[in-house]
């Protein structure tokens, strides 16, 4: 079988110009700099047609670097990269226009992907219907609200039937209907065998959602295999992390220790930590997961920082959206103000909505 992504040798730089000399240099330099960073480094990949793979790296990986040179929005340094297939990215950024309406930007990211317009006339009312933008859709997008935009975005990308769809695990887009909505779409695409690139943090969603992994770190692509293998890898790595690690968990506990909840009870949680000297303000973030280990909420606390240099404690409520009758799990990080540092405190605590 012909692989339907296939990468040889690729490079991604990003040079780094810091002061008007250095920018100088660079155009004596071909618009080139002694300064880099390297965001990809010789990467080899082969994905095949029904492959549901995962990638997965701590932060400043090159997972989102990956990912642009996949959907087109970047591309590599140097190195030979061939698709056989249009591809449709679950993001939370939107990229769409802002001077230009809901409708218009349905019309010109179809254009992009080569559709006629007899094609987009076909799934125009259906992608307006799914993003739920109602009569907001002949307003510029620039009147939108965030929520909105990424409805629209996702909807344009999930209503296109592409043969590769990645999605961000970061993923949060609007309400918690909205949410389901999508999940349903998702696991749509995974039942009719399509290819799926599943980016996440998280070695427990990986493990069940995909059939393949891949491990990056620091551009390299350090290993290529099971979902087992390579989630056992990368829990070590991290493990070893967590040993020096700025926050210490010393206490976790639901307020019904059955852990069963009714469908709108609120489910109160309590967390007591110890925590060292950090640089930047941390907060609170918490991810809501299905059995299948698809994030169905995620939401960082207001007005709350860990405290510095100190044993503390919080209570807070995890049931900020309607969850269905089932199992679910939650896990807790501490997140800066960017989301770019993610550090584990709770991981996938288990607990059950009746019917």
């Amino acid at each position: 079988m012909e692989p339907i992504i296939e990468l040889k040798n690729i490079n991604k730089r990003y040079y780094l110009n810091y002061s008007k000399r250095h920018r100088f240099m660079a155009m004596l330099n071909g618009g080139k700099s002694a300064n880099y960073k390297l965001a990809l480094d010789n990467i080899d990949l082969k994905i095949y047609p029904g492959d549901v793979v995962g990638v997965i790296g701590k932060n400043g990986s090159g997972k989102s670097t990956l990912l642009k040179i996949l959907t087109g929005v970047t591309f590599p340094t140097s190195g030979e990269m061939r698709i056989d297939g249009s591809v449709a990215m679950l993001a939370v950024k939107s990229f769409l226009v802002n001077e230009m309406t809901g409708r218009e930007n349905i019309y010109l990211k179809l254009k992009l992907l080569g559709m006629k317009k007899e094609e987009i006339e076909n799934i125009e009312q259906e992608i307006i219907d799914f993003s739920e933008v109602g009569e907001y859709i002949d307003i510029p997008v620039k009147q939108y609200s965030s929520g909105m935009k990424s409805k629209l975005g996702f909807s344009i990308s999930i209503n296109i039937n592409p043969d590769i769809l990645i999605i961000d695990e970061a993923l949060a887009v609007g309400d918690s209907a909205f949410k389901r909505k999508c999940l349903e779409k998702i696991r749509e695409f995974k039942e009719r065998n399509k290819t799926i690139i599943y980016v996440s943090h998280s070695s427990d969603s990986i493990l069940s959602f995909c059939n393949r992994a891949i491990l990056l770190d620091e551009g390299v692509k350090i290993k290529d295999g099971t979902t087992d293998e390579i989630a056992n890898y990368y829990n070590s790595v991290v493990d070893k992390i967590e040993k020096d690690k700025a926050l210490t968990l010393l206490k976790y506990t639901f307020d019904n220790e059955s852990r069963e909840y009714l469908k709108n009870e609120p489910i109160n949680t309590y967390l007591k930590y110890s925590a060292s000297d950090f640089e930047e303000e941390l907060f609170l973030n918490v991810i809501i997961r299905d059995l299948e280990a698809m994030v169905v909420d995620i939401f960082t606390l207001d007005d709350f920082t860990f405290n510095k240099n100190i044993e503390d404690s919080i209570n807070f409520d995890i049931n900020r959206c309607e969850l269905k009758p089932g199992q679910y799990t939650v896990s807790i990080q501490a997140i800066d103000s960017s989301g770019g540092f993610r550090l584990p405190i709770v991981k996938n605590r288990k607990f059950k909505i009746k019917e």
